[in-house]
């Protein structure tokens, strides 16, 4: 009898249902060499599951910006509906501060969940781990 040393793809289905029933890399190796003599090390197990939780993220990711790209242009339109009835709630009650206060965060708070849900609340620009320099402010001298 040969023993195989990875996960067969017949077997792939199987390693992810022992996964979700909430079984560890070590139990789904032993479940492997004792029901299907494949000798696969709980190393390899995990390597697998990362793998595959890895692909199943990057398609989650496309399906919902694919959504998302559907629906952009109407949201964007009703978000700037919106934002005209907040200014003129905010016209209509300009002698309140407090109104226009409230009606300006809300529509802010909207803008930006809308803009973060397409992933567009981050610049392009890559982030820099490096030294941060902080300046002092200048003196009046």
């Amino acid at each position: 009898m040969t023993i195989s040393r990875t996960i067969p793809p017949s077997l792939e289905a199987a390693v992810m249902e022992k996964a979700g029933e909430g079984l560890g890399t070590r139990a789904i190796s032993d479940w492997l060499r004792a029901e299907h003599h494949v000798a696969a090390s709980h190393q390899a197990v995990n390597r697998f599951l990362r793998g595959r939780r890895i692909e199943r993220r990057e398609a989650v990711k496309a399906v919902v910006s694919e959504h998302l790209a559907r629906s952009a242009t109407r949201d964007l339109d009703r978000l700037e509906e919106l934002t005209r009835t907040a200014m003129a709630i905010a016209r209509k009650h300009e002698g309140k501060p407090d109104v226009w206060a409230r009606v300006t965060r809300e529509a802010r708070s909207l803008i930006e969940a809308k803009l973060k849900a397409q992933g567009l609340d981050e610049t392009d620009e890559p982030k820099h781990a490096g030294v941060r320099v902080y300046l002092p402010p200048e003196s009046d001298d």
